[in-house]
């Protein structure tokens, strides 16, 4: 039967996110349910008493369209494999959802099986691709005004510029970047940011090492030169690196000869069109066309 989760089921979801997410980071699981996940936010299906089957709704505040809405990322959703294809998953998302559709307008979910979800109404909204670099795709130029460990008050400052281009976007306040801090190191990890004549931040980037690559989870950049300087940093740290952007943001022309290999990464539905058109003076009837009422690019670059 499906039951809100406690306290006592921490350890039973985790190792079902062990078994159902091999290539997960274990640091990141391990940060996840200490710092982000509360028992309040997930959900199991149990066969006696034991967690077979889970999925977690964390809340988050969107600025969609000009409008400050309570939204919801829905992560984590899997099943041990031998309790497959028994509808333990499509019995929690209708529980989920049903909850949702009483509490808040929209709803996300990460889009790493989409054909899963569209039966619930979940549309792709949000693409993200990654470009390969190596020091030929890039300009060589001096680390000057870079530096390790920004603080959470400049992070806050350029991301919430660089924002500014964009529709969709979590808000994101002082709690936040302390935590994405900690969560970054947790998985062995750097932020670097770069910082112009006048001392003022133009973006940071977050670099998470293997043995051989580098990936550029997210960069934050108001200007070109900000971006080359943060791309040269992570490409003193590895020989390759995998930047990570929104599918909006071209970067062809700067970058010389890296092509961008495109991903979806976001999926939403709305709960309410009803309420939804009255809000927005909108007359939509899909999720596509409600995600596109603000007319600028979506930034969604949200894992939980």
């Amino acid at each position: 039967m499906v039951e809100h989760t406690t306290v006592k089921d921490i350890a039973q979801l985790r190792e079902i996110w062990r078994l159902c997410f091999p290539n997960e980071d274990i640091r990141y699981t391990d940060y996840f349910f200490k710092k982000i996940f509360k028992p309040e936010y997930g959900l199991a299906y149990k066969e006696n008493q034991t967690a077979v089957s889970c999925l977690c709704k964390i809340p988050h505040d969107i600025m969609l369209n000009g409008i400050i809405l309570r939204a919801s990322m829905i992560v984590g959703v899997a099943t041990l494999p031998k309790y497959r294809n028994r509808g333990y998953m499509h019995k929690m998302m209708d529980i989920c959802l049903d909850g949702a559709s009483h509490s808040e307008l929209v709803t996300l979910i990460q889009a790493y099986n989409p054909s899963l979800y569209e039966q619930f109404g979940f549309q792709m909204v949000y693409y993200r691709q990654f470009y390969e670099l190596t020091r030929d795709n890039i300009e060589r130029i001096t680390n000057e005004g870079c530096a390790f460990n920004p603080s959470v008050n400049d992070m806050f400052k350029v991301y919430s510029l660089f924002v500014k281009r964009f529709n969709g976007f979590y808000i994101r306040d002082y709690d936040y970047f302390n935590n994405y801090i900690e969560e970054i190191k947790s998985q062995g990890g750097k932020i670097v940011a770069y910082y112009d004549e006048y001392g003022l931040i133009q973006g940071y980037a977050t670099l998470l090492l293997d043995k051989q690559t580098i990936k550029i989870e997210e960069c934050i950049y108001l200007n070109s030169v900000a971006l080359y300087k943060l791309l040269n940093v992570a490409l003193q740290q590895r020989h390759t690196a995998y930047l990570h952007v929104s599918a909006n943001e071209d970067l062809s022309i700067l970058l010389k000869g890296a092509k961008a290999s495109r991903y979806g990464f976001t999926m939403a539905r709305i709960n309410d069109y009803e309420l939804f058109n009255r809000l927005y003076g909108s007359k939509v009837n899909n999720v596509i066309d409600a995600f596109k009422l603000g007319n600028k690019p979506l930034y969604m670059n949200e894992f939980a």
